[in-house]
């Protein structure tokens, strides 16, 4: 009631001429209620906490400002998003989430730049691998710099450092953090057409701060190298992502070294009729704090479509497929280096623009994990029914 309530005031004040393309100032708001089939994720045969509900319905509000300027040739971006989520089963749950970030952008010419960006979030994880009685949360910080120096025309040298940490609640989770460093540099052409090729050398180090309660050292370090890319295949099609080599390396010298293809590309094709296909290519390591064994490598494709089919009815429906293959030696003698996970989800989505401020929508997601490891499988159903607005 509480949410209901605080929508329908927002709504009633805000007019279709607030929300205005360019505005340097936007705020938004957004409600909804999810129906989740199988919240901690479990396999048909286990239930869970002596009989517990293996099904949640949960409501959710969320508020954000977003703010971008530019001054003469510089941009600056800033932006805060807070949600509030309960849960009608597991109170326990209840918690805030929230993002911020702050952006600059010093622009000198189309292959001169210079930005700094950072930010900082706390993001609740999902439940299929935590099982967890506490809300298993991560908060992340993260800084980068940038920059790129034309040298010829249409070649800039350019360079990167960043630095990203990460913090992971309950205390049991703590095994999970890690600080991240990298340094970036490779030159860019610019083929003035529309389409940019970045040659790229990346070297990173992970160290996991909590490691040595596992009784080894799971950091690694980390090169990548290979090609970054904008392709405009046609005018309809652009081609985006980056493709090339990954080396890891472990500080334990009983974890297994990696060398192999690191891909991940996105084709974004756009004709007319208001269609849009994106698919999505990707053959990988896993991020860090997804694995328990000494890598996990994913091979994964989806495809999501959306068609305009009237000037305010938005539909969208997608299928993704991943493989994830865990390799090596896993933690304390587990399964966990044997475990290999197909799954596979299909969405389906309806957006409803009533007014120019206001968006109503219905998504549906099936969700489904087959594993190697009986006790990884599950299945679950999320209905979500949703009204945002932008103002």
């Amino acid at each position: 009631m509480r949410r209901a309530l605080a929508l329908a005031v927002a709504v009633a004040f805000v007019s279709p001429a607030n929300a205005i393309d360019g505005d340097i100032l936007r705020a938004r708001m957004s409600a909804g209620v999810t129906s989740d089939s199988n919240l901690f994720r479990l396999p048909d045969s286990v239930t869970f906490q002596n009989g517990a509900s293996r099904s949640e319905l949960l409501s959710y509000l969320s508020v954000g400002l977003d703010f971008d300027r530019d001054w003469s040739a510089q941009r600056v971006r800033a932006a805060f998003n807070l949600r509030d989520t309960r849960y009608t089963e597991y109170p326990q749950l209840d918690g805030f989430d929230w993002s911020t970030s702050l952006g600059w952008t010093l622009l000198e010419g189309d292959q001169n730049s210079l930005g700094i960006d950072l930010s900082r979030s706390r993001a609740t994880l999902g439940f299929a691998d935590a099982r967890v009685l506490g809300r298993p949360v991560v908060d992340t910080t993260s800084l980068t710099m940038r920059g790129a120096l034309e040298v010829v025309p249409r070649w800039s040298a350019i360079a990167a450092v960043g630095w990203l940490s990460t913090d992971n609640e309950p205390a049991s989770r703590s095994v999970l953090d890690y600080e991240q460093t990298f340094v970036e540099t490779g030159a860019r052409y610019d083929f003035r057409t529309g389409s940019i090729v970045d040659f790229v050398w990346r070297h990173s180090v992970v160290d996991f701060v909590n490691g040595s309660s596992l009784g080894f050292d799971n950091g690694y370090s980390q090169d990548d190298i290979g090609l970054r890319l904008d392709w405009r295949v046609t005018e309809a099609t652009l081609l985006s992502g980056r493709v090339g080599l990954q080396v890891r390396d472990y500080a334990d010298a009983r974890r297994d070294r990696f060398t192999g293809p690191g891909v991940s590309l996105n084709a974004d094709w756009r004709p007319r009729g208001g269609l849009q296909v994106v698919a999505t290519l990707r053959s990988e390591l896993s991020a860090p704090a997804e694995i328990n064994a000494s890598y996990a490598r994913i091979n994964a494709v989806s495809t999501t479509a959306s068609w305009l089919a009237t000037g305010k009815t938005t539909l969208r429906a997608g299928v993704d497929l991943m493989r994830r293959d865990f390799r090596g030696d896993g933690t304390g003698g587990s399964n966990a280096a044997e475990r290999r996970d197909l799954m596979t989800a299909l969405t389906g989505a309806i957006s409803i623009q009533v007014w120019r401020t206001l968006e109503l929508g219905a998504d549906l997601r099936l969700d489904r994990r087959d594993s190697n490891v009986d006790s990884f499988d599950y299945f679950t159903r999320i209905f979500t029914l949703r009204a945002g607005m932008v103002f």
